[in-house]
């Protein structure tokens, strides 16, 4: 028998196929890189991000892999059947969602104590935006030159304390994206609100001090502080000219690790909001409902509470997660680590073309973009990170290999620590719990969907095998009536399953 609550949270696998996006990639995709490969100035898109659209155009199809999950008791016959995924970090929308929510779990069991935590979104100028593209060493340099600014304030602060020399731990997300789909480097680092001092021998817990309230004053010192480290960095680095404070000639070049004028001219187009190839090459993306008519003066700044700007740099850090608010906190980290594409803000237009809804209107009123196919292909390339890169940093005592680490973070064997207490025996040292949240944990945790509970009897289930075969799949997606295979590609590539008639 099965209940209405277990019909109701029974996992059903996702058809790719339906969405816009998917549509979009395979109509458009080959005709896009036929394209960028005929400019001979271009060298063509590089291989990873080739990669990317191929791999998302199999995401969630059981031709790519299949799990098969049966009832273990094996009285009631049942059998799941679960498609893989791409595991793409670029604009898959699914394996996105996955990684925020793993990440949200991630961080809120496993790595965050029960302290006070505080947001900081930190902006820098366009020019130094033009040389972060396509350099990941430069983007990871301007993130420490943050992170060493934010310690010299939580110490200043907690010096008033009488605790000298205080840990800080942060966690940065480098998010690549705005709501148009535009490329927007930025930082959103959350910081432990406070420090971390280190106790005599007979504490087992380096206790936490959170720090006294941040003020305007202390963010417009730090933003000045964040300006003044990152210039002179790039001026000593000879990134910028000493005295005009421009980028040094033919430095975007040196920089740039792309090893592709394609998708440099993607980025560099993406950051801009313009377009890099084809008929609307250099224009500006098409908006819908901004005011296009006056004299082009900007307006003057308005720098809300807790947030300030200086030199092209700007400091947002009003948003406060107070001790044990654990919900609230798991909320911010999957805004901040969302993915980059949101297939319910994607519409197609009358003409073809594909309409983007802004999240929040922009400064000229602008609610929406139009994008052709191929110009939304251009910008989805520009969102694909570096393989083997990482878009999510660990300073301070959140640093994977720092001394206190193990002392402050939640483990497999204990509660989460209280500041204060006292050694007590456990059975063995603390485990550091596994940063990997299996997929079936991470459904039941997310959206309350238990696979290994048989949806026909209620009983356990176990997971029988994998299969990788195309022609195994394709045997069994006729004995069991799954979904038909993936749309035929578009024109001038083949097919990469193979299908038994």
């Amino acid at each position: 028998m099965t209940s209405a609550i277990q019909k109701k949270t029974a996992y059903t696998p996702r058809r790719p196929e339906d969405s816009l996006l998917y549509k979009v990639i395979n109509d458009s995709r080959d005709e896009f890189l036929r394209s960028v490969d005929s400019d001979p100035d271009s060298r063509g898109m590089p291989k990873f991000v080739r990669k990317e659209f191929e791999k998302f155009l199999g995401c969630g199809f059981y031709e790519n892999g299949v799990t098969r999950i049966s009832c273990k008791d094996g009285k009631c016959g049942e059998d799941y059947w679960l498609p893989t995924s791409c595991k793409c970090r670029g604009f898959c929308p699914s394996c996105g969602g996955r990684r925020m929510n793993e990440f949200a779990i991630n961080l809120d069991e496993r790595v965050i104590p029960d302290v006070p935590v505080r947001q900081y979104v930190v902006s820098v100028p366009i020019p130094l935006r033009y040389l972060m593209i396509s350099n990941h060493e430069l983007t990871l340099v301007i993130n420490r030159l943050i992170i060493n600014a934010i310690r010299a304030l939580l110490r200043k602060k907690s010096r008033k304390l009488s605790v000298d020399d205080g840990v800080i731990g942060a966690v940065t997300f480098l998010q690549r994206f705005g709501s148009g789909l535009n490329f927007h480097l930025h930082y959103h680092i959350l910081v432990l609100d406070g420090v971390f001092k280190e106790c005599p021998d007979d504490i087992n817990v380096p206790e936490f001090v959170p720090t006294p309230d941040i003020t305007d004053a202390d963010i417009g010192d730090l933003v000045r502080r964040v300006s003044r480290s990152v210039t002179k960095y790039l001026v000593r680095e000879r990134i910028l000219e000493e005295i005009t404070l421009h980028p040094a000639e033919g430095i975007e070049l040196s920089l740039n690790q792309d090893g592709s004028e394609a998708l440099s001219a993607c980025k560099s187009a993406s950051v801009a909001s313009r377009i890099a190839f084809g008929i609307r090459s250099g224009k500006k993306v098409r908006r819908v409902g901004a005011n296009m008519f006056g004299y082009g003066k900007e307006k003057g700044q308005i720098t809300g509470p807790l947030c300030a700007s200086y030199g092209g740099f700007s400091v947002h850090a009003n948003r406060e997660v107070k001790q044990y608010e654990r919900e609230e906190l798991k909320k911010l980290i999957t805004y901040i680590a969302r993915p980059a594409v949101a297939l319910d803000r994607l519409s197609f237009t009358d003409s073809g073309d594909i309409k983007v809804e802004l999240k929040t209107p922009w400064p000229d009123g602008s609610t929406a973009i139009v994008l052709s196919q191929m110009e939304l292909l251009e910008k989805l390339a520009a969102l694909v990170p570096y393989p083997e890169k990482n878009l999510v940093i660990y300073s301070g005592c959140l640093a994977p290999n720092h001394k206190m680490r193990t002392d402050i973070v939640p483990t497999q064997n204990s509660a989460t620590p209280t500041p204060g207490d006292s050694a007590s025996p456990v059975e063995g040292p603390p485990k550091p719990r596994n940063r990997h949240i299996p997929w079936a944990e991470l459904l039941k945790k997310t959206f309350e969907i238990d696979v290994f509970s048989c949806r026909k009897c209620g009983g356990p289930t176990k997971v029988m095998a994998f299969i990788g075969d195309p022609r195994e799949i394709s045997k069994i997606m006729k004995a069991f009536k799954l979904h038909s295979p993936p749309p035929p590609r578009s024109a001038g590539q083949n097919l990469v399953y193979e299908f038994e008639n």
